[in-house]
């Protein structure tokens, strides 16, 4: 009897993880729900405001002339220093950069006292994280102040 329903739970829990990893596609929670699935249907009421917060491109804050958005995302870090050469360093890093990946997206900024270099647009983490990894195989001598920084990111707008 012990063995049956043993049976029975596992089996469940595999057609319930099996149906869980097909919402993973879902953009939010809200057309997870609405998805038609075997006849059933659920219809959710929410306030607009509710929906554009979930929505893909919330955040947006601009659109450029060509069609792109600013809107939060991630970076890598490159180098960051206050130092009376930091300007030198930071143009050295970033022509060894477009050197060694010329597609690469560099931004040099001055936020008084401070000369930054960052490279890339990732919409998440684990994007920019696996960037990372090989840029710091590449350029092992910066590998150390090497990291991922929250930033506003310019993307294609998103079309459906």
């Amino acid at each position: 009897m012990k063995r049956i329903i043993f049976t029975l739970l596992l089996s469940f829990v595999l057609v319930v993880g099996v149906k869980a990893q097909a919402y993973s596609i879902d953009t939010t929670i809200v057309q997870s729900l609405e998805r038609n699935l075997d006849g059933a249907r659920v219809v959710l009421h929410q306030d607009s405001a509710l929906d554009a917060r979930l929505s893909r491109n919330f955040g947006t804050t601009k659109v450029d002339k060509d069609g792109n958005i600013a809107t939060q995302g991630y970076r890598i870090q490159l180098f960051s220093d206050n130092k009376r050469t930091s300007r030198d360093e930071v143009e050295l890093r970033s022509d060894a950069v477009a050197e060694a990946y010329p597609d690469m997206h560099i931004y040099v900024s001055y936020l008084s006292p401070f000369w930054r270099l960052r490279v890339g647009d990732y919409r998440t983490y684990e994007e920019a994280n696996k960037q990372l990894q090989t840029l710091k195989k590449r350029f092992p001598r910066y590998a150390v102040e090497m990291r991922i920084v929250k930033d506003e990111i310019v993307l294609p707008l998103y079309k459906e």
